[in-house]
C-alpha cells in the first residue's frame, strides 16, 4: 500500500487515507484500466492495441515487430518502430496522469514488457480460479469447486477484448473465448451432479442458442431437461442438434 498524503477532517481531527497502488486491468471484456477506483483513458486505437498485447504477454517481453503486426494488421509502415514507441510513451504518460508514479511498461530487448507485479488482471485472476476449482474439484470438494468457478466466469463481462480492432488480438481473444467455453462446461458438469438441473436449463439454453455447434453443452442441456422431467424437450433439443452436425 502506498499513501498519496491526502487528507480530510472527521470530528475535528485529520486522519490519513490510504489507497492501492495497484493497477487494475481488464480484458476480459472490452479493454479497461482502472487506478484508485477510477478509470484512465487508454487513447487512440494503437495505444490499446499495444496494451493489448502487452497484458496478454504479461511478464513476457514482446518485440516490436509482433506489436507492429497486431497494430497495422502484418503491414507495419517504415515508421512502425518509431510509432510504438510513442505509443508506449503515451500510455506512461496516461498512468501518471492518472497518479500512478512506478514503471510498468518496460523497455526490455526486442521490445516491451508489462510487468504485472501485485496488478490485478482479470485474465489472469480467472486462470487462478479455474486452477482453484480444478483442484478442489479433484479432492473432491464439489461444492466449494462450483463457488470458484462461478467466481471465475463473474469476471467476464462480455467478449474478450470486444474493442479492439487486430486480427492478432481477435485471434487471441477467440482463444480466451475458447478457454471460457470449456470452463463453462467444466462448471456445469459439476452443477449437474450436485443435482441443480432445474437452475441450469434456461443458462443453457441461452449458450446452446448462441453456440448451436458445441456437442458438449448442448448434451448437458439435454440431460438437465431430461433429469428434470422435461423429456419432450430433451427428445426436440437432440432433433435441433442433429440438423446441425
Amino acid at each position: 500500500m502506498r499513501w498519496y498524503g491526502k487528507l480530510f477532517v472527521a470530528h475535528g481531527q485529520q486522519e490519513e487515507v490510504f489507497m492501492t497502488d495497484r493497477l487494475k486491468f481488464g480484458l476480459l471484456g472490452p479493454l479497461h484500466l482502472e487506478f484508485a477506483e477510477r478509470r484512465i483513458s487508454i487513447g487512440g486505437p494503437r495505444q490499446r492495441i499495444v496494451l493489448a498485447m502487452l497484458l496478454l504477454n504479461a511478464d513476457r517481453v514482446v518485440s516490436i515487430d509482433r506489436i507492429s503486426e497486431a497494430v497495422w494488421n502484418g503491414h507495419p509502415p517504415a515508421t512502425a518502430r518509431t510509432q510504438v514507441a510513442i505509443c508506449v510513451a503515451e500510455l506512461r504518460k496516461a498512468f501518471r496522469a492518472a497518479g500512478f508514479r512506478d514503471d510498468v511498461l518496460l523497455t526490455s530487448s526486442p521490445g516491451y514488457l508489462l510487468r504485472r507485479a501485485e496488478h490485478e488482471v482479470d485474465l489472469l485472476s480467472f486462470r487462478a480460479k479455474v486452477a482453484e476449482a480444478r483442484e478442489l474439484t479433484h479432492r473432491g470438494e464439489i461444492v466449494r469447486a462450483t463457488e470458484r468457478y462461478d467466481e471465475a466466469l463473474a469476471l467476464w463481462r462480455g467478449r474478450a477484448l470486444c474493442d479492439i480492432s487486430s486480427a492478432v488480438v481477435e485471434l487471441e481473444a477467440e482463444r480466451l473465448e475458447e478457454q471460457k467455453l470449456a470452463v463453462q462446461e467444466e462448471r456445469t458438469a459439476l452443477h449437474l451432479q450436485l443435482g441443480r438441473h432445474r437452475e441450469l436449463i434456461s443458462e443453457l439454453t441461452a449458450l446452446v442458442a448462441e453456440k448451436p455447434l458445441r456437442e458438449q453443452t448442448r448434451a448437458q442441456l439435454m440431460l438437465a431437461q431430461y433429469r428434470a422431467g422435461r423429456r419432450a424437450e430433451a427428445m426436440e433439443t437432440f432433433r435441433q442438434g442433429r440438423q446441425h452436425f
